[in-house]
């Protein structure tokens, strides 16, 4: 709770000083560099085809979403870019794919984490889903007026090599996005925000299984077996067929007792037995117990209760 509640914190603190932002450019009208973005009916045409695209509310303020595709490299005042509405969405992104994926998968590995939150919030997966989205940036030698309503960027030339200090196209869609979520988060609160990346950023569904590497799978099966308090896993044939013919198969399963705790199948004894101790270890780190609800769920009411998941995971297995 004591994460939530500094996270919570430092989102009303960020939050206070983009309403100060947006307020001045809404006193404004048309003055200011959002003001001339929104004037070019081109560039209002597109920002909103792009708010009816992603679901956003009908009332949804227009030049703040204008505010969201301008990176901070195109302006040289940073209070119109979106840097700040960006660090709201990065923190909020964040705070719920990491929440999901460890009520989810609790006992998964710090690296099997970092690959799923990767597989859903790095700059690859969020051009991605800017490009589903129909959203372009700016080119490179494209003139700033010309570009009015898409993602406003200085961006390099050549994206070969990767430069310090430079900006790339996948980048700037993706603190364009996460820029997106803040402005929503601000409109609407932990309830709009969340929807919106249930919608979207979680709309593509990963394979844990895919993310983790197992080396040595039979001697992490005998130290997970220790740590539960298991008897040691032995290997036995469950099925085979073709011993002495060109192409066998095997059948094995890894037992800690009476209990299977998976299985494999290969054409060689060694490789099921690696398979069923492997698939053993894999449906330990992916166990799914159930919960009923989640950490940032209790954002949204000071008085709302928290359950708390029922199982903490011991850590990852160390050979």
């Amino acid at each position: 709770m004591s994460i939530l509640y500094k996270t919570s914190r430092l989102l009303r603190k960020q939050a206070h000083g983009i309403q100060v932002n947006t307020c001045r450019f809404n006193s404004t009208g048309n003055h200011g560099f959002i003001g001339e973005v929104l004037s070019s009916k081109k560039a209002l045409a597109k920002i909103a085809t792009l708010s009816n695209r992603i679901g956003l509310k009908p009332n949804f303020p227009m030049n703040t979403l204008a505010q969201a595709l301008i990176d901070k490299t195109a302006v040289k005042n940073a209070a119109v870019s979106n840097e700040k509405l960006w660090t709201i969405g990065k923190i909020l992104s964040d705070m719920y794919v990491l929440e999901r994926i460890k009520c989810l998968y609790p006992r998964l590995p710090e690296k099997g984490v970092q690959g799923l939150r990767d597989g859903l919030l790095d700059s690859r997966a969020l051009n991605r889903l800017g490009n589903s989205w129909g959203l372009e940036v700016q080119l490179w030698n494209e003139d700033p007026k010309q570009a009015f309503g898409k993602v406003l960027a200085k961006t390099t030339e050549v994206e070969t090599t990767r430069v310090a200090g430079e900006i790339y196209k996948p980048d700037a869609m993706k603190r364009a996005i996460l820029a997106i979520l803040g402005a929503v988060h601000l409109e609407g609160g932990f309830q709009e925000s969340k929807k919106f990346v249930d919608s979207h950023i979680f709309s593509r569904q990963l394979d844990p299984r895919t993310m983790l590497q197992i080396l040595y799978p039979r001697r992490q099966l005998a130290r997970l077996c220790r740590r539960l308090k298991l008897k040691d896993p032995v290997y036995r044939i469950d099925a085979e067929t073709g011993r002495k013919t060109r192409e066998p198969v095997f059948i094995i399963g890894a037992y800690s007792g009476p209990f299977c705790l998976g299985q494999g199948q290969a054409s060689s004894m060694d490789l099921a037995e690696q398979q069923a101790a492997y698939n053993a270890v894999l449906s330990y780190y992916i166990h799914s117990p159930p919960f009923e609800q989640y950490p940032s769920e209790t954002l949204q009411t000071s008085t709302a209760s928290f359950s708390p998941i029922p199982y903490i995971s011991p850590g990852e297995l160390v050979l």
